[in-house]
């Protein structure tokens, strides 16, 4: 047996243990050189867990003992941000955070390289915001102040106004921006400094604008943001992004200026342009796979002499003294106990070392009004300390520094060629880790700050302001924005929340008007389904009646998982693909007390087969009508001697059934069809000749071993009324790959039909509680019908939630059925011509250049309020929660058992129904029938 490692003692310092750790990574990493990330995450995990067993001593005296369930509420905020490979590493170091504080767990994770480090940094931010105490920090730690930062991506606007796209008027929007951020740093504590920055995560190809401001002053920046700049999109971010590759080959470097910080870099004045465009562009010449970079600006108040110090130099200017002189002869008095970064800038002054004291002495006193110029350019605008990071991650070392290269290229602009300009140097090994800490922290590191005005700082990094000048891999909001109108809901079942300025609300539709109906469209992926789901899942909770007919077979699985165990006997899930128990659907069953329904479903069935055989409209003549009407008559008139799908085709095939039909048929204009009409037709119309053309179309499903068995029972498994009266939860799988387009398509529109027959059977019956239906692709599965079910349904408390993807899927009647009935509407992203076509329904608010480009997961929305039409806004769906999987095979085989029959005695039943038995006479041709049709 291997003998286990020797680890530190938790009497030792957390260097110490860092260092073990790191030690034991790196041998381990080594050993694994070439393996997969999925290996070298679970050796990572594996050493972390051991470290986290082996006993320890060292305790912060100020943490006191969690409970377990403490440390679990704790541990799952890992879960409740987004996603990442080493989740579990990070919630093995929470645990080293709650038994040995965080300073611990941050030097173990900085030991680990900066993707851990920025990772624990992530879950840190999320903690606190949680409301949990950070033990180990005392309240003044600066440490403190840096993770209690609010971190906003700001996305430019695709439709912004041309006035608000004025580079000038943007630039001095910004410098007030910068003004009121300023203002809210407390000198007193010296915290609130704030932070942004332009990054690429290493796992994406898209660049990211983000602001990071104090949480205790993020409501006065949302509203500051909000008031300049109203048509700015920006939104907390949950989950940081990391910049780090996990293989951490890092380039860091730190910007300076050149020359003393009195001289101005150029700035947009200068420049003729939006310096920014440049920025970027730097950005997107990154080699996407595996590369990560951001530029880092902290912004704080410059040191309160640093006017004086510029002023003092002009007056040293106007005596006659040269630039260098005078600089330093002023830096020496006022600056020297504040500003270490004017030491290290005239280090690299590009000035002769006889420009000393005793030259300048020698040289006759003159003034230099270019130089008196640019200082009096620098101060005309408030003065703001600021530093300046670049930070390049990759696979290794070169093509991170490549990558950083790239971005201070485009600092070139801003040399001012009498002026000042940047200068950015690698930082050391001996000071990465420091720097790459600060930059993860977003903490300052004061002697390495600049002083620039508000006008530089605005001119080198500002929000975007114009879609078309930045790089198309920017994240931008692709559709305008929209205040929430008056009167929007926010009880009932939530549809999402609307975010605008920085708020976010919520949005509900309330129970009267989801009986107006719900119909959303969008594109594929981009929502839709989410939102139904969501739909679904609260109206479960809720104890409500739901149906969801499931195209693809996936989504029902989800909602399976996620119904709680108080509901779990109202749960029918109808897979027709199970053949072991299969379910009984007899689209020709009626309610023999409502005589009148069996008119409605001679005419669904007639529309559901016209819907299939659509790209065959000749085949569904008036002579296909006639014979298929007539046929389906003849067989409901006498359910005890047979009445499925089946015995429509053996009317036209077995004339002893047919006329054993006939003797019992009691519908005069039925009998007639067939004695005076049909059997006396000659030529193509004859019955001979014409039966082939009803039969072929109904064998294509009875001789189908999964469809036979689920058509040819005599009886439903599922009484459809009994569901929407007691609020049962009808869960349907139509996956089309394991039914076949036709047989997933003639199911659903059978089921659609009978919940209108039961909807309609409610007419005098009292009260009956709401029930809700939702249809995905709801085009292959419903027919012209739907007109009804949108105008009368909404009487009998059935409501439709109708969603599919472009609108050339719809006929004519049915397109025109939605539009006219339906009272909310959700439009996710959809194609050019579906926008232009939609484009009056949400106008003015929004545009069909707003409809085509908005993004995944929200949607532009007609709501219904009350009864009342709001005006259009924007919303963003909540992502569905997590389920339980382990239920839902369980369900199913419960649902199987329990509405299903096994398919041996299914089978029999059909054998002995239509086999050769019953075909001996019409006397025997009720001998081997099941009990009589019942509607009980």
């Amino acid at each position: 047996m291997a003998q286990r490692p020797k680890m530190p003692h938790g009497g030792h310092a957390a260097e110490e243990e860092a260092r073990y750790l790191h030690a034991e990574l790196a041998k381990r990493a080594k050993a694994l050189e070439g393996a997969s990330p999925e290996a070298i995450t679970r050796m990572e995990r594996e050493v972390v867990e051991q470290y986290r067993a082996t006993p320890h001593h060292r305790t912060p005296a100020t943490q006191p003992a969690l409970s377990h369930e403490e440390i679990e509420a704790q541990r799952a905020i890992v879960l409740a941000i987004p996603p990442d490979r080493h989740d579990e590493v990070i919630s093995s170091l929470v645990d080293i955070m709650l038994t040995k504080g965080i300073k611990n767990m941050l030097t173990v994770a900085e030991r680990s390289g900066p993707h851990i480090l920025d990772d624990a940094h992530r879950f840190l931010v999320a903690y606190l915001k949680a409301g949990y105490p950070v033990y180990g920090l005392r309240e003044r730690d600066p440490m403190q102040r840096t993770l209690r930062m609010t971190l906003y991506e700001v996305r430019v606007a695709t439709a912004l106004p041309e006035e608000e796209k004025a580079a000038d008027a943007v630039l001095a929007k910004m410098m007030q921006l910068y003004a009121g951020l300023l203002a809210l740093y407390d000198e007193k504590e010296q915290m609130g400094h704030s932070v942004l920055e332009i990054a690429v995560p290493e796992d994406a190809d898209t660049i990211g604008f983000y602001i990071a401001v104090p949480t205790a002053q993020k409501n006065a920046f949302e509203k500051m943001l909000s008031s300049l700049f109203p048509h700015a999109v920006f939104e907390e971010v949950p989950g940081d992004y990391n910049p780090f590759s996990e293989k951490g080959g890092v380039a860091v470097l730190e910007g300076s200026l050149k020359a003393p910080w009195v001289l101005p870099i150029a700035t947009y004045e200068d420049i003729k342009g939006d310096p920014l465009r440049v920025l970027l562009e730097s950005f997107t010449r990154l080699e996407r796979q595996g590369v990560g970079a951001a530029l880092q600006v902290t912004v704080a108040p410059a040191p309160e002499d640093a006017l004086t110090c510029a002023v003092k130099t002009l007056e040293k200017l106007d005596e006659g003294e040269t630039l260098q002189s005078a600089f330093r002869e002023v830096s020496r008095g006022t600056l020297t106990n504040v500003i270490v970064e004017i030491g290290r800038a005239l280090k690299d002054l590009a000035f002769s070392q006889e420009d000393n004291e005793n030259h300048d002495a020698k040289k006759p006193k003159e003034r230099n009004p270019a130089v008196r110029e640019l200082i009096q350019k620098k101060i005309k605008t408030p003065l703001v300390s600021v530093g300046v990071r670049i930070i390049a991650s990759a696979d290794d070392a070169a093509t991170a520094t490549s990558a950083a290269r790239d971005i201070v290229a485009a600092f070139s602009q801003f040399a001012n060629p009498l002026g000042n300009r940047f200068a950015f140097e690698p930082v050391s090994l001996r000071r990465q880790a420091e720097v790459v800490r600060a930059f993860v922290l977003r903490s300052r590191i004061p002697s390495r700050e600049m002083v620039l005005s508000l006008e530089e700082l605005a001119s080198v990094i500002h929000i975007p302001f114009d879609a078309k000048a930045v790089p198309e891999s920017m994240r931008q909001s692709r559709s305008r924005e929209a205040s929430l109108p008056q009167g929007v809901p926010t009880q009932g079942v939530l549809l999402g929340e609307h975010i605008y300025q920085g708020v976010r609300t919520p949005v509900a539709m309330l129970p009267q008007d989801r009986l107006r109906h719900l119909y959303v469209i969008g594109q594929t992926g981009t929502g839709k389904t989410s939102l139904l789901k969501n739909l679904i899942v609260q109206d479960i909770r809720n104890g409500e009646g739901v149906c969801f007919i499931d195209p693809h077979g996936v989504d029902v699985d989800e909602v399976l998982s996620q119904v709680p165990p108080e509901r779990y006997d109202d749960v029918i899930y109808f897979d027709p693909a199970n053949t072991a128990y299969p379910f009984g659907l007899n689209m020709m069953e009626y309610d023999p007390s409502r005589p009148e329904e069996k008119t409605f479903v001679v005419n669904e069935l007639l529309s559901i087969f016209k819907k299939l055989y659509s790209h065959v409209p000749e085949s569904m003549g008036p002579a296909f009508e006639q014979y298929f009407r007539n046929a389906a008559l003849l067989v409901m008139e006498d359910p005890e001697t047979g009445m499925t799908l089946l015995d429509i085709a053996r009317v036209f095939a077995d004339e002893v059934y047919r006329e054993l039909k006939l003797r019992r048929c009691k519908n005069p204009t039925v009998a007639q069809f067939w004695r005076d009409i049909a059997l006396k037709a000659t030529g193509e119309m004859g019955l001979q000749n014409y039966a082939p053309y009803i039969t072929n179309k109904i064998d294509v499903f009875t001789t189908n071993d999964i469809m036979r068995p689920i058509i040819a029972q005599e009886r439903s498994s599922i009484r459809f009324n009994e569901i929407m009266d007691t609020r049962k939860i009808l869960l349907v799988n139509l996956s089309k790959g394991r039914l076949g387009d036709i047989n997933a398509h003639l199911i659903g529109l059978v089921l659609v039909g009978k919940f209108l027959m039961a909807a309609l059977a409610r007419t005098g019956r009292g009260d009956y509680p709401p029930f809700y239906l939702y249809l995905d692709e709801f085009q292959n599965v419903t027919t012209d019908s739907i007109s009804v079910i949108l105008s009368e349904a909404r009487k009998y408390k059935l409501a439709l939630i109708l969603a599919h993807q472009f609108l050339k899927q719809l006929d004519d009647p049915i397109r025109n059925a939605v539009f006219g009935n339906v009272g909310s509407m959700v439009a996710f992203r959809i194609g050019t011509h579906d926008a232009q076509e939609l484009e009056p329904l949400f106008a003015p608010q929004f545009s069909a250049h707003d409809l085509a480009n908005i993004d995944n997961y929200n949607a532009h929305v007609r709501l219904l309020a009350n009864g009342m039409p709001l005006k259009p806004f924007r919303i963003r769906t909540i992502k569905p929660g997590e389920g339980n999987p382990e239920i839902v095979d369980e369900l199913k085989e419960r649902s199987a058992r329990r509405y299903g029959r096994p398919r041996a005695e299914v089978e029999e039943e059909i054998r002995m129904r239509y086999g050769i038995e019953a075909l001996t006479g019409a006397d025997s041709a009720t001998t081997h029938l099941p009990p009589a049709f019942s509607w009980q």
